[in-house]
């Protein structure tokens, strides 16, 4: 950048110094303007090149703003999902995760959806033998009761019948014995 300075600074000097010498009338002396007029023509430039680099070291700075107005410090940007500030930029690896999970979000929806069951397809009684239908869980816990009734009543026979003895008569029937009965 200092290098497009010095070019335009440079250009500007010969310009005004351009301008101050058309300005200034061959052998002024002779033509009758005083010492201190021919000097004003000698400081004219000068003046001139002071005022056109203010002006364009004032544009310079302008536009050197502008294109910093627009800029981000890497110490601004955001590497992280729990800051809470809305005038600090999210890296791209943030917004990377962010779409990943987004991504990941929609597809286990899809599954989900695919997963479902239509209300009208849950048979809320232990008569119904349709294949297409799914058992409410009402129904199933009348099931597991059952089994759980069933099971205890087992346990109590089988208790009580710890022993079986096998007999067999002469025409070959076979008995079962239980100890305890």
């Amino acid at each position: 950048m200092d290098n497009y300075v010095k070019i335009i600074t440079n250009a500007i000097i010969e310009d005004i110094l351009s301008q101050g010498v058309r300005d200034m009338p061959q052998n002024p002396a002779s033509q009758g303007y005083s010492e201190r007029q021919i000097r004003a023509f000698y400081y004219k430039p000068e003046k001139l090149i002071i005022e056109k680099l203010q002006a364009v070291e004032s544009s310079l700075k302008d536009f050197l703003d502008g294109i910093n107005a627009g800029k981000i410090n890497f110490s601004d940007i955001v590497d992280d999902l729990t800051t809470n500030n809305a005038e600090k930029p999210l890296s791209a690896k943030q917004g990377k995760v962010l779409n990943d999970k987004i991504v990941q979000e929609i597809s286990d929806r899809q599954t989900n959806d695919n997963l479902k069951v239509d209300k009208s397809s849950i048979a809320d009684n232990l008569t119904t033998n349709d294949n297409t239908k799914v058992l409410s869980a009402k129904q199933g816990k009348v099931l597991d009761e059952k089994i759980d009734s069933e099971a205890a009543s087992l346990d109590s026979k089988i208790d009580a019948r710890t022993s079986v003895y096998l007999t067999a008569d002469e025409n070959g029937y076979v008995y079962a014995n239980y100890a305890g009965e």
